[in-house]
């Protein structure tokens, strides 16, 4: 993949929050704070991603819409997706 090593090392940045919850949802241990940041970390990943040569190049959504179904605001009263 032609992307550059800021590129891969602001993507590895971002991707922190998102890989720490899914640490915490395998330990059974995520709060409303962990899946707010993963959220967050998950929109400025897709972002980038929209900005970012080759990944521009895929249909991400703007608005986020798909985002929000994983990452509802009220997750402490949401079920977890299986």
């Amino acid at each position: 993949m032609n992307i550059t090593d800021e590129q891969i090392g602001e993507l590895m940045q971002l991707a922190i929050p998102l890989a720490a919850v899914v640490e915490l949802i395998k330990a059974g241990t995520p709060t409303a704070e962990h899946f707010a940041a993963a959220k967050e970390s998950v929109l400025q990943i897709t972002q980038m991603m929209r900005t970012t040569y080759p990944f521009s190049l895929f249909d991400f959504p703007a608005n986020g819409h798909d985002i929000q179904k994983i990452f509802p605001m009220n997750i402490s009263k949401t079920p977890l997706p299986t």
